[in-house]
């Protein structure tokens, strides 16, 4: 996930579930400290990678959510405006192909995912409906305030 990683396209407008947010610039003075979304992206690969992390120090079938793990691929990828095919989604899901492809299904029915015209098979692109590009972007706008708000951990000297 992420590893072709093209950057953040900054100062662009996203929907929120409370209305359309600026994605402020670093350094564009938009973001004060402790405010703001300096960085929507790297949240999205730090719940990722956290996930990779879990995964190697459980038994990874004891969290397997393949479903989440394509939306937050898919999610990364809208944030770098880079195209994610149906073989994509698959992989970041870390399970079996078919399971895969059930769970892809599943978030069509469901109205979060939408194909593209491009492609066919695993070739086809596909890509978060406007909804669930907005409840992504809700869901990491609060995950970023819950850190704003929590207390720096008190260090003991010594």
């Amino acid at each position: 996930m992420f590893s072709r990683s093209r950057g953040l396209q900054t100062g662009k407008s996203a929907a929120t579930a409370d209305g359309p947010t600026r994605l402020p610039r670093a350094g564009d003075g938009s973001a004060r400290q402790g405010q703001g979304w300096q960085d929507p992206l790297s949240w999205v690969q730090l719940t990722y990678r956290a996930r990779r992390v879990r995964d190697q120090l459980f038994d990874a079938n004891l969290f397997a959510e393949p479903a989440w793990d394509m939306l937050l691929e898919l999610y990364g990828a809208h944030l770098e405006n880079r195209p994610i095919t149906v073989a994509d989604a698959c992989a970041a899901s870390s399970v079996p192909s078919l399971t895969a492809h059930r769970h892809i299904e599943l978030l069509l029915k469901r109205g979060l995912l939408v194909h593209s015209d491009r492609g066919e098979g695993d070739a086809r692109q596909v890509e978060l409906s406007e909804s669930a590009k907005a409840s992504m972007h809700a869901m990491f706008l609060k995950l970023k305030a819950l850190a704003d708000s929590h207390p720096e951990p008190v260090r003991s000297a010594g």
